[in-house]
C-alpha cells in the first residue's frame, strides 16, 4: 500500500536492538530508534500520545509529500506499525546531529572552519528549498537549530524534523489548501522576537533566517 509519500511496510521487516546506541533520541511528542530494514539502516520514528497523534502523522506526511526533493531534507520513505502506534520511517544519517558533533570533542575532532561552513551552505540550500522552490507554496520549518541538522557520513547537512513547520500559500498563486493544520510549535531559544511577543504572529519565511 502506498501512501503519498511512500509505501506502508510490515513491523516484522524491521531489526533493531537494545544496544543504548540504537535509541536515537526522544522530543516532546514522539522518539526514534534506528533499525535495519532489508541490510539498510533507517529511522523509526513514532509519535506516543495517542490523542493527538494521527493528526501530527498525517501533517507531517502533508508536509513531506511536497518538500522531498532536495538533497538537504531528511527523506521519508513511509510508515509503519510500531509498538502499537503508526510510526514515520525516515532516512538514516550516520553521524547523527550537528549540536552533538560541536559539543563532543572525545569523539570528534574539533571541525575545521571549511566543513561548517559547507554545512550551514548545505542547510541555507534546504531553506531556500523550503522557502522557494515548492510549488505555489511556502514551506516555514519553525525550528531551525543544530539539533534538528543531520550530518552525513561525508559530513554534508540535512534539515530534519518537521513538527513545527508551518506553510503558506504564495501571493501570487492562485489558491492551493493542503490542509495543514497551523501550529506554535517552537523552542524558545531559536524563535524570532516577533513569535516570542506573539505565539499568533504570521508565520512568514523571514523566521527561518532569524539570528
Amino acid at each position: 500500500m502506498e501512501t503519498t509519500c511512500g509505501k506502508i511496510f510490515d513491523a516484522t521487516q524491521f531489526v533493531t536492538s537494545s544496544d543504548t546506541s540504537w535509541f536515537l533520541g526522544c522530543g516532546g511528542c514522539g522518539e526514534a530508534r534506528k533499525c535495519l530494514h532489508d541490510g539498510k539502516p533507517v529511522v523509526v520514528k513514532r509519535l506516543t500520545h495517542k490523542n493527538e497523534s494521527e493528526s501530527r502523522l498525517q501533517r507531517e506526511l502533508k508536509i513531506h509529500s511536497r518538500i522531498q526533493n532536495s538533497p538537504h531534507v531528511v527523506k521519508l520513505y513511509g510508515l509503519v506499525k510500531w509498538l502499537g502506534f503508526t510510526a514515520l520511517v525516515l532516512e538514516y544519517v550516520s553521524r547523527g546531529n550537528f549540536l552533538d558533533i560541536l559539543t563532543n570533542e572525545k569523539k570528534y575532532k574539533i571541525l575545521p572552519w571549511g566543513v561548517r561552513l559547507n554545512i550551514l551552505c548545505n542547510i541555507a540550500d534546504a531553506l531556500i528549498h523550503l522557502h522557494e522552490n515548492c510549488g505555489n507554496r511556502e514551506f516555514i520549518h519553525g525550528d531551525v537549530k543544530s539539533e534538528n541538522v543531520l550530518i552525513t557520513e561525508d559530513f554534508s547537512g540535512k534539515l530534519s524534523d518537521f513538527g513545527a513547520t508551518n506553510t503558506r500559500k504564495r501571493a501570487e498563486t492562485n489558491y492551493d489548501s493542503m490542509g495543514v493544520k497551523r501550529t506554535t510549535q517552537r523552542t524558545s531559544l531559536y524563535t524570532a522576537p516577533e513569535l516570542l511577543k506573539d505565539s499568533n504572529q504570521d508565520r512568514t519565511v523571514e523566521i527561518d533566517v532569524y539570528r
